[in-house]
This record gives structure tokens, sequence and C-alpha cells, in this order.
């Protein structure tokens, strides 16, 4: 069961390394304990529904130069589906119809009788797994997240900054998702047509928002790029690979010093 649980590590000093080294290790072999009350059996359909969305998330990050070849799949022990309400449950309010953990890289989600809302919610959530994740050894001499896909983490671990825009673009390749593996797929087309008021593409409000500062960036920059998907994947790329760098200095240019970290304070 032994997971790739980050890309880089940040701020290990070399008397920490032999320490982290074996957590990192632990963390990996961790085993993947079921939910008691909550956690249902997976179908058939079920386990089918998330090798279909997984294949399409190494596609995507595939295509975008990362080196997965080494990845095995997410083993279906650390994808847990809920009863019906179980995901808001198990996190207390937090969140509620799906949720990822960094740290754990377990996954859950609730029961949904839609493979097609199913299919996306486990696209989202295995979006979040594969996306660029770094570690920090933190102020409490624990070992934290520092980087998850966009959203960066103080060294206290007590607060975060991007979360939005890391959920804005996570929602963006699910909308791809949609459009290029689900609604051309013959298997879904019976609940496509029975279903004429759409899905749940996700995270509505932080899509609006980062496209509105993606549209922006193009329009006061349009002679630096082709067209607008040039910029708005600037921002899939640090997701998924980590390259920030890049995002930072178009946002600093266009609005001036000091503007990428209030973004990120929003």
């Amino acid at each position: 069961e032994s997971l790739p649980f980050h890309d880089k590590a940040v701020g290990v000093a070399r008397e920490h390394q032999e320490a982290f080294e074996r957590w990192a290790t632990e963390q990996g072999a961790q085993k993947a304990e079921k939910i008691p009350e909550l956690e249902l059996e997976k179908t058939p359909q079920d386990e089918a529904l998330i090798r279909y969305s997984e294949a399409a998330v190494r596609d995507y990050v595939a295509k975008y130069g990362k080196d997965i070849t080494g990845r095995p799949e997410t083993p279906l022990s650390r994808i847990h589906i809920l009863r019906e309400g179980g995901v808001e449950e198990f996190s207390e309010g937090k969140k509620m119809t799906a949720a990822h953990s960094t740290k754990l890289q377990n996954i859950l989600i609730d029961q949904n009788k839609s493979r097609v809302q199913f299919a996306l919610y486990v696209f989202h959530e295995l979006m979040h797994a594969y996306s660029y994740t770094a570690v920090q050894h933190s102020t409490d001499d624990t070992f934290e997240p520092y980087r998850a896909g966009f959203s960066t983490y103080t060294r206290d671990g007590g607060k975060s900054y991007f979360e939005d825009w890391d959920e804005g673009a996570i929602g963006l390749m699910t909308e791809r998702f949609f459009k290029e593996f689900i609604e051309h797929n013959p298997q879904f087309q019976q609940e496509l047509r029975e279903r004429p008021e759409g899905f749940d593409l996700s995270r509505e409000e932080e899509k609006k928002k980062l496209s509105l500062v993606i549209d922006d960036l193009y329009e006061r920059n349009e002679e630096q790029f082709s067209d607008r998907t040039e910029v708005e994947n600037l921002f899939l790329n640090a997701v998924i690979n980590g390259r920030m760098l890049p995002v930072t200095r178009l946002v600093e240019k266009t609005y001036g010093k000091g503007s990428f970290r209030k973004f990120g304070e929003e």
C-alpha cells in the first residue's frame, strides 16, 4: 500500500534527515483503516468508475509534464465511500460530499446514485492527490504539508494561502474532465439525457473568482500570450508541478509588487 507522499521536502536540516525519512516511510506504509459505521463496501461499478476517473487524472497530469511512471494506481482501500451525509459527519461539518487528506493520502466520498456525479467527485479529489505536494519540518518538530497544489502553509501550520485558487484550478480541471471524458462517452449518455438540470462540477465560487483573475491577466498582457488558455495553464502547471514562479511574476508585473501575497490572503 506504499504511496508516493511528496514531491519535495522543504526546510529539513541534515540533522533531521533521518527522522524525516523514517516518518515518510511510515506515512507511505500506513494502513488505510475502514471508517466504522459510515463506510460502505465498494461495488464493482464503484471500482470501475474510480479507475476510469483516475485514468483521466493520470492522463492530464502526464500531459502537463509530471512524471508518474513510477506511481501506481491509488489503492482502493485509500478511497472511502461513505453513506449519504457521511463526509459531513466524519469531518464535523468541515466538508460536505467529498474530501482529500494531503497528509494521509486518503479520499472520502459520499455514496451517490448518479454514476456521473460520483465520477466527478472522484476525479476532483484524485486531482488533489496527484497535485504537487511539498512537506516541511514544522516549528513543533513534526513534518507537515508546505505546499498542496497551489495552497501554501506557514511553518506552524496555522495559516494557509491560496486555497481558493487551488480549489478553483481543480474545479477547472473537473470541467475539462466532464467535457472530454464524460459528455461524449456512450456509457453515460442515458443519464446525461435523463438529468437536464446538469451536475455539480464543483467549487463554482472559487472557479468564478479564479477565472476572473485569469481573464484580467490575459487582457492586460494579451501581447505576451497566444490565447487565454496559456494563462490558465500557468495556474494548472503550478498546481500539478509546483511551478508557482511564472504565476507570481505575471501577477506582480500586472498589479504591482506585493500583489501576489495579497491575493493569497484574500
